[in-house]
């Protein structure tokens, strides 16, 4: 803007008349060009109230797309201390007419939830219900919620449930968040919730790393022992060692980590362990890290430097930029990868044409291994199934390998099965030795969306492009740029949680009354909600129970007044960046060369992680020689 500004006044005078730069008519200061720029965006706004205007621009997305689905509850009035009346609260749902067919496609297999942070100003979770699609993930819905309650999640995913009532996911993948996980198996009966492996492994660290858990010095120890449960193949190896785990050392010395073992994971082995998720086409998905790469995406592509504004200007941008270019993304693969697009290599089989390119890079690579390999190891058992003797000379195992059929998916005992929803290189060995191709294969898994291109994208495409057009019509970029401009105090409520395992504990102080100060820091504050967490386990009685809610309900209340809202929805601390200061000498001198930073290893957990953290940790000692004389 100031370059601009410069540029008229060059042109309004000629070099012998132009202004002094101390003028500050003509040359004004930055604050003054960022004052008039906002007071230029606070004139195009239709209201200063930010969810009027999120109403304004959804009538305009449903006048552009009339097919897509919104559900708006904006945040009500709270007449009373004592109202629990979820119909208070924020909620928005969105979901378009290509977001709907990618989720009747790939959804009813494995369908991910997760909740991102600090995309607007406010305290507001974003939701991203994401499905694994032939190409890569793609956001088949969102929404937002105020309070990140079971209630809250739970009629965000009735209303895409009532969208879509032939959605019924075969499983769902999410952090092990309690109130996220009872949403789902309300809503979605039958559905089997797993936990993601990366904030399994997340959590493990964290607990064991902490100095008052008292488990550092053995928490490679304890991690292996959880990793040979987690990674157990069957039912009778996930339980012995659970009970080599049990009867160890450790488990015995550590009574703390044996009864946060017992209370948190132990009870749930059925959504961490890997032997209770073999039933399923991908085998190899057990991280959220699509989703994650979603929200990475959205937040520092497409919200950079714009996570302090609305919300109706981050559902914009979310809406009207972010999801049609991940669509088209998906669009654009699926079309490069069909035969008309271009010619097919002669090299490959028939029956990888007009494959998705990631199946069709993963079976070359393998067939190209098979070239020169002997192939008389293969013995027909059945029409479906065949024993496949080990190319390795070095061994004699013998694999036994199932083309599925209609009912059942194929399998083959070979490690590298679990690694990749492809078929292994065994399956190929078959098809060369046995003259098959992909038909030989079970409908169930010969038909799965996840093997074919997407032939609907043409027309999906197109809708995309038209409506994104007219979002950026420039009479709507006011509204793209809304920012709030007034606060309001509001108390929000307590959100019931009606489910029967709540349990209570009694009000006994369990900090020294010598140890309570005048202050206290919120990291305290946070221990001390642990372990009235970890004590609630201890509580069987209702009286108590009732206490607690009471208790707790009181302190939210109490706390939720102290916080700074607007229109009754919390807003996010404004932290000011660090500031430099000037030392304390100002004499000229020489500063130091600036070196090269290390490369920081955080959030990454895992068996990779621990074998790359200890071969950076290499201390080199030396002794001291004496030399006597």
């Amino acid at each position: 803007m100031r370059r601009l500004l410069d540029a008229y006044v060059h042109m309004e005078f000629n070099s012998l008349n132009l202004p002094q730069k101390a003028n500050k008519h003509f040359f004004p200061r930055n604050e003054t060009i960022a004052n008039h720029m906002q007071k230029a965006r606070n004139n195009l706004r239709r209201s200063m109230i930010d969810q009027e205007c999120l109403r304004d621009k959804i009538n305009e997305w449903k006048i552009y797309c009339p097919d897509a689905k919104i559900h708006f509850r904006p945040k009500g009035k709270i007449y009373s201390d004592n109202d629990l009346n979820l119909e208070n609260s924020l909620l928005f749902v969105y979901q378009d007419v290509w977001q709907q067919k990618l989720l009747y496609r790939y959804g009813n297999e494995l369908a991910f939830l997760d909740a991102t942070y600090r995309t607007t100003r406010y305290a507001l979770p974003l939701f991203f219900l994401v499905v694994k699609t032939n190409i890569d993930y793609q956001v088949v819905a969102i929404f937002v919620c105020e309070n990140e309650t079971t209630e809250a999640i739970t009629k965000a995913l009735m209303c895409i449930k009532e969208w879509n009532p032939l959605f019924q996911p075969r499983f769902f993948m999410t952090d092990y968040s309690n109130e996220e996980i009872n949403a789902l198996e309300y809503v979605f009966p039958g559905c089997k919730v797993f936990i993601c492996d990366f904030h399994r492994e997340q959590a493990w660290e964290r607990w064991l790393s902490k100095t008052i858990n008292g488990c550092c010095l053995v928490k490679d120890q304890v991690k292996k022992m959880l990793r040979d449960i987690a990674h157990a193949k069957t039912e009778d190896i996930c339980q012995k060692a659970v009970q080599g785990l049990q009867e160890s050392q450790v488990w015995k010395i550590h009574q703390k980590l044996a009864e946060y073992l017992t209370n948190t994971w132990l009870p749930i082995q059925k959504r961490w362990v890997f032997a209770y998720r073999q039933d399923r086409l991908l085998l190899n998905v057990n991280t959220n890290n699509g989703t994650e790469r979603q929200h990475q995406s959205f937040k520092y592509s497409f919200l950079e430097k714009r996570k302090n504004s609305s919300i109706t200007a981050m559902l914009s941008i979310c809406i009207e930029e972010f999801l049609p270019h991940k669509f088209d993304i998906n669009c654009d693969k699926n079309k490069k990868a069909h035969s008309s697009y271009r010619k097919y290599n002669a090299k490959i089989p028939p029956y990888l044409i007009d494959r998705p390119r990631p199946l069709v890079k993963h079976s070359m690579h393998l067939i190209d291994t098979l070239k020169g390999l002997d192939l008389q190891g293969i013995n027909a058992v059945t029409d479906k199934i065949y024993n496949v003797a080990s190319f390795d000379s070095n061994s004699r195992e013998i694999y036994k390998c199932y083309l599925g059929d209609d009912k059942h998916l194929p399998s083959c005992s070979c490690p590298a099965w679990f690694s990749s929803p492809y078929p292994c290189k065994h399956f190929f060995a078959i098809f060369i030795k046995e003259n098959l191709s992909w038909s030989a294969f079970g409908s169930l898994y010969r038909n799965s969306p996840y093997f074919s291109l997407d032939l609907l994208t043409d027309e999906n495409s197109h809708a995309t492009s038209v409506v994104c057009q007219d979002f950026f019509h420039p009479n709507n970029v006011g509204i793209q740029n809304n920012v709030v401009g007034h606060e309001t105090q509001l108390s929000i409520p307590l959100e019931p949680q009606p489910f029967p395992n709540v349990l209570g504990m009694n009000f006994k102080s369990t900090i020294a009354p010598n140890k309570i100060q005048s202050s206290h820091s919120i990291i305290t504050c946070r221990e001390l909600l642990s372990e009235i967490t970890h004590m609630s386990y201890l509580c069987n009685s209702q009286k108590n129970v009732d206490l607690l809610f009471e208790g707790l309900y009181k302190m939210k209340t109490d706390l939720v007044k102290s916080i700074t809202s607007e229109n009754g929805i919390l807003l996010r601390p404004d932290n000011k960046p660090d500031t430099w200061s000037k030392t304390e000498i100002n004499s000229t001198r020489l500063c130091h060369l600036p070196i090269r930073r290390k490369r920081k290893m955080t959030k990454r957990v895992g068996v990779k992680y621990d074998v790359y953290k200890a071969a950076t940790d290499i201390s080199v000692v030396t002794k001291k020689s004496f030399f006597t004389f």
